[in-house]
């Protein structure tokens, strides 16, 4: 795979090389990569970790201010936020870090339109032309973005699979929680706008309608924002896995969040194991999430004591389409996904029975 794609990366070259040359316009700008665009020395951001009074530009881009061309992997397609169109590139040397690169368009968006910037879809290995932009927030954090130029169209020269999230902890980007969180430039700028993973982290506050703020197991705090239309909160004290872009700190009260998760989504943790080791006090049944969903979601109950335990699915009439638990179980928090493949579209029940608790909820199936 590895040798597929340098391959698949060296013809991309080739026929970017190929198309300057034809385009005298696109040759005065230099070809580079993200990683170039992104990467700066550890020692600045070591002094950025030590430093109150240090500037910003100690992680400015080595291009800032300056017009280039580059052949990314398009790994987050063009959405519309605020007038803009927003979207987000992959170095296609396979960088482990350094990889990641925020576009975000002029307001002249029916030009970019014609340019193509609507026709990227993910997995596209793209050629584009655009301006290095430093949006400073506050006196030591900056934010590396691509703004492309009006005018010059965007190429797809091929197509590739999408790399995976980057597995990662919360505290490789921020340490502690609250007023006292500290946040390190030297383990977050090089992951900065690369999309990632964190598992098993608590949802302890809501920020704003869509937004919420998460500590992990060993004590690190960081926050969420939505970008766009999409809106998808978990309920408070849920244990989620996390995906989402890393974005640096933003001005005032932010910056004590320290670096953040944007276009965030979330699942419920799946592993048994990694739920609360504290035993519950009471018999609980929580609301499914998804819900409405299509095919499969999840349920997640409580119990207090060692008791036989059934979780069954009945439809509107009342017939069991489903038994997902029928078994005695020790106290704890429960976790099961529910796949309805093959059921019709409408309205269900599911009920638990456990200790002498019984309690029954609703979800709804949307094909």
């Amino acid at each position: 795979m590895l040798l597929c794609g340098k391959m698949l990366y060296s013809l991309s070259l080739i026929v970017a090389v190929v198309l300057l040359t034809r385009n005298p316009t696109l040759a005065q700008y230099p070809l580079v990569s993200i990683r170039q665009i992104q990467e700066v020395p550890v020692d600045s951001l070591l002094l950025l970790d030590s430093c109150s009074t240090c500037p910003w530009t100690l992680q400015a881009s080595p291009y800032r201010d300056d017009t280039v061309t580059v052949i990314a992997l398009c790994v987050m397609p063009a959405v519309r936020v605020s007038g803009r169109y927003v979207m987000l590139l992959y170095d296609t040397s396979g960088t482990e870090r350094w990889r990641g690169l925020y576009v975000r368009s002029t307001t002249d968006t029916m030009r970019h339109i014609q340019d193509g910037i609507v026709n990227v879809a993910t997995g596209d290995i793209i050629r584009m032309t655009g301006s290095v932009i430093e949006f400073p927030n506050g006196d030591r954090n900056s934010r590396t973005e691509f703004q492309p130029i009006p005018g010059i169209p965007i190429s797809i020269l091929s197509r590739r699979p999408t790399p995976n999230p980057t597995r990662i902890s919360v505290c490789e980007l921020n340490e502690g929680i609250g007023p006292l969180i500290r946040f390190r430039h030297s383990r977050g700028e090089p992951l900065e706008s690369m999309i990632v993973r964190m598992d098993s982290v608590t949802v302890v506050s809501y920020l704003g309608t869509c937004d919420y703020t998460l500590i992990s197991r060993a004590g690190c705090e960081i926050s969420t924002f939505t970008i766009g239309s999409r809106c998808e909160r978990p309920p408070l004290n849920a244990l989620i896995d996390v995906r989402g872009m890393v974005v640096p700190p933003i001005t005032g009260s932010e910056v004590r969040r320290g670096f953040r998760i944007g276009f965030q989504s979330f699942s419920f943790t799946t592993d048994v194991n990694n739920l609360s080791t504290l035993p519950p006090t009471s018999f609980a049944l929580q609301q499914n999430y998804p819900n409405p969903f299509n095919p499969t979601t999840e349920i997640r109950y409580q119990t207090s004591e060692v008791s036989r335990v059934t979780l069954k699915v009945f439809d509107m009439l009342g017939r069991e389409v489903a038994t997902l638990v029928d078994e005695v179980q020790d106290a704890g928090l429960k976790l099961v996904e529910f796949d309805a493949t093959g059921l019709a579209s409408g309205v269900y029940f599911y009920r638990l029975a456990a200790g002498g608790f019984v309690e029954t909820k609703k979800l709804i199936l949307v094909r």
